[in-house]
């Protein structure tokens, strides 16, 4: 694209770079000042909310003296233009600033009280480039020409594809599950949105004039240096997205004060690059634009190539009916041994105790069943803690580490193990909601995606399942949009876990609906499961209800229209922690109650597990466990996992058992109580003579584990019972 007009100022030798630079682009200076004021009125809503008030006031006087000397001192019509426009649309937002700013569905108070100050900032913005721009010699008119124009749209289409096409798919593809549609249709949403926004470009572009066709252009270019910068090189460790909740969310909420001053400061220098690279170089930005579309193409199709179709495709439901395979898959034998085995993800191993001091007639209900309070989970997360779950103590993660194996091949290796035991035992093998791992990893066995019976549930129930709830396809634009933006829109585009457009409304209805998913087969498996003579059944099934966020309310239905625990404004808080953790138990009491009416329970052994605690602090393990240690109460949060065992033939009230157990000793509890047939590789359960217990957290995310051959952990050693600071302690 070639250059419009510039000042001609003189300057001496001895300028700075910066001073040159400025008389070269002196768009730089206004741009500096109303990102500077943008990024400090972040920084003061978010560490001094109380008097934010005067930063308003301050903002709204210097936007009213900017239009007064617009209207009266200039009289330029153009900037009254401008001017009113924005003023229009600052009336709709003060409406809601003076009606119903604390209550109102569509925007947070903060994010309100900031668009009116970004307006605010926008109307002196208008002034001040108005009086910093330099009188302009224009004997000479360079037009731009086919070539520059063709340049601007590639630039925009790779901004495009690469916020609103490349990284959001990224997102969906590392967890379909949580986003509930199918790829096919999140494909094409994402497809349409990125098409509408390309085409709001031309269509403003193709009206703009020259000048205004180059300012675009830069601003597109400086966009993208910018996405890319943030997005990769300056990125926040913000931890993995729960739900709508990232990991570490407080780090947004404590950016340091020289960042927020940084910012200004990058943008604008990447603002003077784009025009320096737009004015030397402006063959070489198509070439390069065109070579990153197929860079970022090709490695977003193998993206898609390497994820699974269960892994996409395991969440759909697409009919009301139930499953045909419901039956079939769930006959449990009358005159065989049959295994129920269950991961209650994140259920904390002290709530059994909480539930039986509310209630003393879970003592019975949990028939036959003996609780070890002290289990210590193997690692902080799902898919650290499966491999020594599923193959004992030699898939510890500290051990695993560096081994030249991913993650993923250590995992599936430890289940390849896990499940040809019990095909050595001759059992039916039926697997519901497999995390991680696959079909080929399962000796043979039947796949049940757990999701198909939720439309089944709803109709059943009375709720409307003809469409699918998509609401939550915007989460990856968002966080796409997130990861891009500098540091100081970080917490604006976070909105408090609101995304901006996910008010509270749509939480409730995300919240509930995600509680029907993780509910509905567990529910609904005592109306289809049947009995059969011959083989056992061994049944695998991996449930999330009591995973965060939460949506089962202290009733122990799905939320409608409120939190979980109406006094605590939040989906993730240990009271709604426990009522999940509760209604998990109930359902499965109900189907204990079904294998007793249909002469299944007793011989059927009955593994309930948990592959680590929540993070609510409310285990038994006391803080400070880890003294001077800055992880120790974090990683320490989720040590306690559950694990309640009913073996054959058993009956009575809830026994407790304080033996100090790891979940690293399941496949030694499996082989020991005859659901596998005996093995010396493994020790006996529960094992008399361990010295130390050890429990692992990833030093980062932890999905990077999964692709990546080495992975550094904080280990801790546990030498005596959770309970006690005395037995804790880093082993490295």
């Amino acid at each position: 694209l070639q250059s419009i007009p510039v000042a001609i100022l003189s300057s001496k030798k001895s300028d700075s770079v910066i001073k040159k630079m400025i008389h070269t682009y002196p768009d730089s200076i206004p741009l500096f000042f109303f990102l500077l004021f943008s990024s400090l009125s972040v920084y003061w809503i978010v560490y001094f909310k109380s008097t934010f008030t005067f930063c308003m006031l301050i903002s709204f006087f210097a936007s009213a003296i900017s239009s007064f000397w617009i209207l009266f001192i200039y009289k330029e019509k153009k900037l009254f233009a401008k001017t009113l426009i924005f003023w229009t649309c600052l009336l709709p937002l003060y409406y809601i600033f003076f009606t119903s700013r604390k209550y109102n569905p569509y925007i947070s108070n903060v994010n309100l009280k900031l668009f009116i100050v970004f307006v605010h900032s926008l109307i002196a913005y208008i002034l001040f480039s108005f009086i910093t721009k330099p009188r302009l010699k224009t004997e000479v008119v360079i037009v731009g020409n086919d070539k520059s124009n063709i340049t601007s749209f590639l630039l925009a289409v790779v901004v495009v594809f690469y916020v609103f096409f490349y990284q959001p798919l990224h997102y969906y593809l590392s967890a379909p599950q949580e986003i509930g549609i199918p790829l096919s249709a999140f494909f094409i949403r994402i497809s349409l949105l990125s098409l509408a926004i390309f085409s709001l470009f031309i269509f403003l572009f193709v009206l703009s004039s020259i000048s205004k066709k180059r300012k675009m252009t830069e601003i597109i270019l400086t966009v993208f240096m910018s996405a890319i910068l943030w997005s990769s090189v300056l990125k926040l460790k913000t931890g993995m997205l729960d739900s709508f909740t990232f990991q570490f969310e407080n780090v947004i909420s404590q950016i340091s004060f020289i960042k927020f001053i940084f910012d200004p400061f990058i943008i604008v220098m990447l603002f003077i690059a784009a025009n320096f690279i737009l004015d030397r170089y402006s063959k070489a930005v198509s070439v390069v634009s065109s070579l990153c579309l197929i860079v970022l193409s090709l490695s977003l199709g193998l993206a898609i190539i390497n994820t699974s179709t269960e892994k996409s495709g395991s969440f759909e439901e697409t009919s009301s009916e139930l499953p045909a395979t419901a039956q079939s898959n769930h006959r449990f034998s009358r005159t065989n041994t049959n295994v129920f085995f269950v991961i209650a993800d994140m259920y904390n191993g002290n709530y059994v105790k909480k539930l039986v001091e509310h209630d003393s007639e879970y003592l019975n209900t949990l028939d036959g069943f003996v609780w070890y309070p002290d289990t210590l989970s193997v690692s902080y997360n799902t898919a650290t803690s499966l491999p020594s779950m599923f193959g004992g103590d030699l898939f510890l993660p500290h051990i695993l580490s560096g081994n030249d194996l991913t993650g993923s091949e250590e995992l599936q290796i430890a289940a390849q193990s896990f499940f040809a035991a019990a095909k050595e035992k001759e059992y039916r093998i039926t697997v519901a909601n497999p995390m991680y791992f696959g079909p080929e990893h399962c000796s043979g066995a039947t796949m049940e995606n757990i999701y198909s019976y939720v439309n089944y549930w709803k109709s059943l129930n009375g709720i409307d399942s003809s469409r699918q709830d998509s609401a939550k396809a915007f989460l990856p634009i968002m966080l796409s949009l997130f990861n891009s933006a500098p540091w100081h829109l970080k917490s604006v585009i976070y909105d408090d876990s609101s995304w901006i457009i996910f008010r509270k409304s749509a939480m409730f209805i995300q919240m509930r609906n995600k509680a029907i998913k993780d509910m509905a087969y567990l529910d609904l498996l005592p109306t289809f499961a049947e009995t059969t003579e011959g083989m056992g059944l061994f049944l695998y099934f991996h449930n999330e209800l009591p995973h965060t966020p939460f949506g089962i309310g202290k009733d122990g239905n799905p939320i409608d229209g409120n939190f979980p625990e109406p006094n605590k404004p939040s989906f993730a808080n240990p009271e709604a922690a426990l009522y999940s953790a509760k209604k998990e138990t109930d359902l499965l009491i109900n189907f204990f109650n079904w294998m007793k009416k249909n002469n299944v329970y007793d011989n059927t052994i009955i593994v309930i597990v948990s592959d680590h605690g929540n993070p609510f602090f409310d285990s038994d393990i006391p803080k400070g466990s880890i003294p001077n240690n800055y992880f120790g109460d974090y990683d320490l949060s989720r040590a306690q996992s559950l694990l309640m065992v009913k073996g054959l033939n058993v009956r009575g009230p809830l026994v407790t058992d304080y033996a100090t157990v790891s979940s690293a000793d399941i496949r030694a509890l499996l082989h020991s109580n005859k659901a596998f047939y005996p093995n010396d590789t493994f020790p006996k359960f529960p094992i008399t003579d361990r010295k130390k217990r050890v429990y692992s957290s990833v030093a980062g995310d932890w999905e990077a584990s999964l692709s990546r051959e080495t992975v550094p952990f904080r280990t801790y050693s546990v030498s005596g019972p959770l309970s006690e600071k005395s037995s804790w302690s880093v082993l490295k």
